[in-house]
């Protein structure tokens, strides 16, 4: 971690891309609200990226191959839900869900997120 700085993109090249897989899951649906045309769930988020400054050799470190660390320490992509209206806090898990790495530079981050979504924006009104 010597040098390493959780503001600068992960990448030995500058002009190289970061490619991050996300994932949302449903867990729980919270809350309807027909009269607010609302929806209220929990979801788990998972992103997966790859960082270039995150790789080690296992057995030069007593065989370690996974490490965990504080979402803030960390480069984090700037992901955030399209249609949140309110609920969605990034920084509301920096310090109590860490972000694991693989030793190949692997980097996973799952954290849930209350997610509220208007129906009215997602639905095609049609006139019969």
């Amino acid at each position: 971690m010597q040098n390493y700085d959780p503001l600068v993109r992960p990448v030995k090249i500058h002009s190289d891309v970061i490619t991050v897989k996300a994932v949302m899951s449903l867990f729980q649906l919270v809350q309807i609200d027909s009269k607010e045309e609302t929806i209220k769930t929990l979801m788990f988020q998972t992103l997966e990226w790859y960082d270039q400054f995150l790789i080690w050799e296992p057995g030069q470190y007593e065989g370690i191959e996974w490490l965990r660390f504080y979402q803030l320490r960390l480069w984090i992509p700037n992901i955030l839900p399209y249609d949140d209206v309110g609920d969605y806090d990034p920084e509301k898990y920096f310090y109590t869900i860490p972000v694991a790495v693989h030793h190949t530079g692997r980097v996973y981050l799952k954290q849930p997120v209350l997610y509220k979504e208007l129906f009215h924006d997602n639905i095609e009104k049609r006139s019969i």
